[in-house]
């Protein structure tokens, strides 16, 4: 075989590895393409599902910020009233005279104000908490 002849040769192969590697870069052009159809397709659907999460996320901001304000206010209140019943003697000595307004306190056995307070709002037979005390009542 003359040199002319290898050459020859070796162009072809040349050739026909150009058309191979041309085919598998045009497979995988077409692949890429599928994907990012696929990924615009999947963005596209999950926009409503982000968007919602990011609304459902402000809600949740709101109420807990509702929460907190409820809470400080109902402390407050409970401590106004704390307060004004202990300040008032009189008012205690009244609702201490009803036998079955005022039980011991299961924790310290006393009869004083806050379980006073505390049998009012509590159901005969239930457990009240109240100031990280717990009342029981008959």
């Amino acid at each position: 075989m003359s040199q002319r002849d290898h050459q020859v040769e070796e162009a072809k192969k040349l050739v026909a590895q150009l058309e191979q590697i041309e085919v598998e870069s045009k497979a995988l052009k077409e692949t890429v393409q599928a994907m990012e159809a696929e990924q615009k397709d999947l963005m596209a659907k999950a926009a409503p599902t982000q968007a919602r999460i990011a609304a459902i996320n402000g809600e949740v901001a709101t109420k807990t910020a509702e929460l907190r304000k409820i809470k400080t206010a109902m402390m407050t209140k409970e401590n106004e009233y704390m307060a004004f019943l202990e300040a008032q003697p009189a008012l205690v000595h009244v609702i201490g005279s009803e036998p079955d307004f005022i039980h011991a306190c299961i924790t310290c056995g006393s009869n004083h104000v806050r379980h006073a307070v505390a049998t009012t709002i509590a159901e005969p037979g239930g457990d009240v908490f109240f100031n990280d005390s717990v009342f029981a009542f008959v």
